[in-house]
């Protein structure tokens, strides 16, 4: 520890001079007498500690004290400020805060803040000679021929029977070499070492007994009886003495220049061969850490972290050994896809943290039912995998499947809440369904989605229609973004009229598409894949555009068609909806009576309160609005009372049996009923024959649609009906 000692008067600094001396942790930087020549020292010096006598500072004391802490960050300053300060105590305490510092009219208490931190120095200092030696992983092993040549050399040079390399640790003094006595280890406390260590040169006791450290010292009095010591401290690179190399006689004796620099040279070669061997397990330590972070890595970048499961990569891995070991032993393997039904309702209702709980239950019921040679992954979020090794047929994989999907199925109890879910599993077999890891993934999750689509809590095989399927679906997701470019998609119009007149009072229109390879092709082969794909959005209002245009168009050839309902897709009614079709209505001069918009019953049960207020910006605009397939779907009273509806159009599936169905007639006058109860007009669709018009009117429904009066046509075509029907 550095000092830098700053007092004018000459007594005082001897007296400071005095009491420091002695302290072996102690170092004097330089003794100062002006502020200036105190600011010059402590800038060049950087000392660890500065001893200020404040009456020295010709300025503000606090502006000299931040300067220096500027200067020196480190230095600890200990200011001697006289009985009556020029300035107040707190004020100054407050214009040096953060700085360690400490101030006092007592010399001698300032002395003992600076005994303190000597004491912590050597603490710091012997804490890390400990560490270095304990690093070294020498203490307490074998004797080693490097080191008994070196005391063989050290004790023929002194002349002395004994010689010794010791290490020192916290309570004893071990010996890594000796010659000349038997020994292992001694107390620390009675070691002549332990004096050694500090010092910086060879340390020499000439005669133990009458030395006052030694003379009642046990080793002294007894065993070995030591009279002389000589003891060069193995200092390392880093400065930690961590022993020495020492020689011992039983007669007094003196050490000449030649022999202290023997010594010198002899513990140098210790030093190098220990700091060598210091690299050896630094480099080993290094190893092992770089080991210990490859393993961890690897477990994250192969496993999942909520579960500790094997992940995708993981999974990808262990089919492709599965599909290995089952080419050499003429056996199938399984590969079983697993998603979750319902588990985003639970992290929607109760949380994330809730469904991070449920998802480790999860992956601890479907392992449960594995055996030792089989396999399960995350694949992520709420979907999972299976890999089954050595299965016999495919009876094994849906036996395994089957009982996953029980397990699974079984109520949850968190904090009172009970939780239900189930899970859908896809299953593909090697080599039946494929014989690569990707194309039994992508077969298995075929499967799982066709689960998916029977309701979830089945499991489905693989079947080669499924890749067939998808196929056309993908070719078709592409065809029909060109369709929208090349202008192939067309509408057609089907007739409404008035049950109990049967005056024309509106047309449906439905999009068609003609397709270059398919043909004439209905709205059910590709308005699913519009939605999935989102050209949903695309395509409705280009349907919306073309209908008003034609609507338009006929109101100039003189044809009077009061209505035009055209279908919309519930991803359609968004923000900014409303908006477009008040801009298309404009356009081409239509009254917004005149346009209604079908939306169908199931997709207005949904909660959807974006749709909700869409709706009702429809119907502030004069929009009319019509439920779609009434019937099929479960909205309730409720719901109907609050939408912004004007028509209810009852699905086909009532109209088409009857005459066969009494159940169906009065599930229709039940639908007429409320409707008029509500105020809503009703339209049955799908009429295809002369008795169900009959059985229509009789009912009290409004309107009639269907192929009975008109199939849906091509604007000419309606055009030819429409005018022969009004004649």
């Amino acid at each position: 520890m550095k000092i830098v000692i700053v007092e004018a008067a000459d007594w005082m600094r001897k007296q400071i001079t005095a009491r420091c001396t002695g302290c072996q942790n102690l170092q004097f930087a330089g003794l100062a007498a002006t502020e200036s020549d105190a600011a010059n020292m402590i800038f060049a010096t950087q000392p660890d500690v500065v001893l200020i006598d404040l009456t020295v500072l010709n300025g503000d004391p606090a502006n000299f004290v931040k300067q220096t802490h500027a200067t020196s960050e480190q230095s600890v300053i200990l200011a001697l400020s006289p009985t009556e300060a020029r300035h107040s105590r707190q004020a100054f305490s407050n214009a040096v805060s953060n700085i360690k510092y400490h101030q006092s009219n007592d010399f001698h208490l300032l002395l003992a803040c600076l005994d303190n931190l000597l004491a912590l120095e050597e603490l710091h200092d012997e804490q890390q000679r400990l560490d270095a030696l304990k690093n070294l992983g020498i203490l307490d092993t074998p004797e080693e021929e490097v080191f008994d040549e070196i005391t063989r050399l050290a004790a023929a040079i002194v002349d002395a029977p004994i010689a010794l390399i010791s290490l020192v640790d916290e309570t004893r003094q071990w010996f890594k070499s000796h010659i000349g006595i038997d020994v292992r280890e001694t107390p620390r406390a009675i070691s002549f070492c332990q004096y050694a260590i500090k010092h910086t040169d060879v340390f020499v006791v000439e005669d133990a007994r009458l030395d006052e450290r030694f003379k009642d010292n046990p080793l002294v009095t007894g065993e070995p009886y030591i009279r002389f010591y000589a003891g060069m401290p193995i200092v390392l690179q880093g400065g930690e003495a961590i022993g020495t190399l020492c020689v011992v006689d039983h007669q007094p004796k003196q050490l000449n220049k030649l022999q202290k620099l023997a010594l010198q040279v002899l513990t140098h070669n210790i030093t190098a061969e220990l700091e060598k061997r210091a690299h050896v397990v630094a480099l080993n330590d290094e190893i092992a850490r770089r080991k210990e972070a490859e393993v961890y890595i690897m477990q994250i970048a192969t496993h999942d972290r909520l579960t500790n499961l094997p992940n995708r990569a993981a999974l990808h891995e262990n089919l492709k050994q599965a599909i290995k070991l089952a080419e050499r032993g003429n056996h199938g393997v399984a590969f079983l896809y697993i998603d979750l039904d319902r588990f985003k309702g639970v992290n929607d209702t109760l949380g994330h943290n809730v469904g991070d709980v449920l998802l480790t239950e999860v992956c601890q019921r479907m392992s449960a039912g594995l055996r030792d040679s089989d396999s399960i992954a995350r694949m992520g979020g709420d979907e999972f995998a299976v890999v089954l090794s050595d299965v016999e047929a495919l009876e094994n994989a849906q036996h395994i499947a089957a009982k996953i999907i029980a397990a699974v199925s079984e109520p949850y109890i968190y904090l009172q809440h009970r939780i239900n879910i189930s899970c859908s599993i896809g299953i593909a077999l090697y080599p039946a369904h494929g014989k690569q890891v990707d194309e039994l993934i992508r077969h298995a999750d075929l499967a799982m989605y066709q689960a998916k689509k029977q309701g979830g809590g089945v499991h489905q095989v693989f079947l080669e229609s499924m890749q067939h399927d998808v196929d056309e679906r993908m070719n078709l997701e592409v065809d029909l973004r060109n369709a929208l470019l090349s202008q192939e998609l067309i509408l057609q119009y089907q007739p409404k009229l008035a049950s109990d007149s049967e005056a024309l009072v509106g047309a449906e229109a439905l999009v068609r598409w003609q397709h270059p390879q398919m043909g004439l092709l209905g709205a059910e082969r590709f308005i699913g894949v519009a939605e999935e794909t989102g050209q949903i959005i695309v395509l409705g209002e280009y349907v919306l555009n073309a209908a008003l245009a034609q609507l338009a168009k006929w109101d100039r050839s003189g044809l009077e068609l009061p209505q035009i309902a055209v279908n919309v897709s519930p991803q359609q009614l968004c923000d900014g909806f409303a908006g477009i079709v008040a801009k298309i209505l404009l356009q081409y001069n239509i009254a917004p009576q005149r346009l209604e918009l079908e939306i169908t019953e199931t997709s207005l049960t949904r909660d959807a309160p974006d749709m909700l207020k869409v709706l009702h910006e429809l119907q502030t605009l004069g929009v009319r609005i019509a439920v779609d397939d009434f019937g099929v779907g479960y909205s309730s009273l409720a719901l109907l009372r609050n939408l912004p509806v004007n028509t209810l159009k009852i699905d086909r599936s009532f109209v088409c049996e009857l005459g066969h169905d009494t159940q169906d007639a009065a599930i229709i006058r039940a639908i007429v009923v409320m409707a008029q109860a509500l105020k809503l007009r009703t339209v049955a669709e799908g009429v295809e024959s002369e008795e169900q018009c009959l059985t229509i009117k009789s009912l009290g429904c409004d309107m009639v649609q269907g192929s009975f009066y008109g199939m849906p046509m091509p604007p000419h075509d309606f055009s030819a009906w429409a005018m022969h029907h009004a004649k």
